[in-house]
């Protein structure tokens, strides 16, 4: 009996300790991870504040884009802090980044549409100067939705958590009345969203067609906005497949840690995945972060000799 007894203790010290070592090792990932692609959001940012060229209405709201995704990796590499500690240190904490995580999400999802929009109104009425401020509006409309959110998700009720019963994995909605509403609403409106997205970059591609810029002697106008049509597609693409996983997969699997990792892991992705796809495809950009990184540096250096 004392024989099975500390066999008992030493199995449950064995699953501590790799628990512990499944933890460290999340934490570490969700918090390196969610680092390097803030430090790439932080790189385009300052290139576009920077850079004359960059002063267009277009490179306005990749800029607001780029705040939204700062801010949603941010409250990520605390939450890789919190997944190797197991805790959230301090409930008004947890409540703060639960309810930005989610504002900041919003925020970028809606700047998505005013992309969109912003490259419709250039392509089909690029004269027109009366259509142009739609994407200021819906730029605003976005912050005041983050602002509305971040306020009603931090009253009582509706509350985001890190905590998912003592698995510290992944922030996600509590069981309360106010949180079950915006649990049941998020999904489709940013389905919604998306898929409105993808239809207005299909309608500019359907333009720029029937334009006859799909002639042999393509224009650099439908070059580029061809890359931005497979941006928007990969990203489409990529954003449904994370809305079904998070929010409409089996309650049996949504208990398992690794289902918790692989929704955290693929919202951090989703926080970097528009700065990394813009860099891949557009040479200007990768040209202008690299000149600007250049000069950075040389204003560092000069100043410390």
């Amino acid at each position: 009996m004392w024989i099975t007894h500390k066999a008992t203790q030493h199995g449950v010290f064995q699953n501590k300790d790799m628990r512990t070592v499944t933890t460290t090792i999340v934490g570490i990932f969700y918090f390196s991870l969610a680092s390097f692609l803030f430090v790439l959001n932080g790189v385009l940012l300052m290139t576009l504040l920077t850079n004359k060229e960059f002063k267009s209405s277009t490179y306005r709201v990749i800029i607001n884009m780029n705040i939204a995704c700062m801010m949603l990796l941010s409250v990520f590499v605390v939450g890789g802090v919190m997944t190797v500690a197991q805790t959230t240190f301090n409930y008004y904490l947890d409540r703060i980044l639960g309810a930005l995580v989610i504002a900041s999400w919003l925020l970028y999802v809606s700047l998505t549409l005013a992309l969109a929009v912003d490259r419709l109104i250039t392509f089909v009425c690029p004269r027109s100067s009366k259509f142009s401020i739609a994407t200021t509006i819906l730029t605003i409309l976005s912050w005041i939705l983050w602002f509305v959110v971040l306020i009603v998700l931090s009253l009582p009720g509706y509350r985001v958590s890190y905590d998912g019963g003592n698995m510290f994995y992944y922030w996600n909605y509590t069981d309360e009345p106010g949180a079950q509403i915006f649990l049941n609403c998020e999904p489709y409106y940013d389905i919604s969203v998306i898929v409105m997205v993808l239809f207005i970059y299909m309608a500019v591609f359907s333009h720029l067609r029937k334009m006859g810029h799909m002639s042999g002697n393509q224009s650099s106008s439908f070059k580029a906005e061809m890359r931005i049509f497979v941006v928007a597609f990969i990203s489409f693409t990529y954003e449904t497949l994370c809305v079904i996983l998070w929010f409409w997969i089996p309650e049996s699997l949504g208990k398992l840690e690794a289902t918790n990792i692989a929704m955290n892991t693929a919202w951090i992705v989703e926080g970097g995945m528009f700065v990394t796809l813009t860099l891949i495809i557009s040479t200007n950009l990768r040209r202008s972060v690299i000149r600007t990184m250049r000069k950075k540096n040389k204003v560092f250096v000069v100043s410390h000799t």
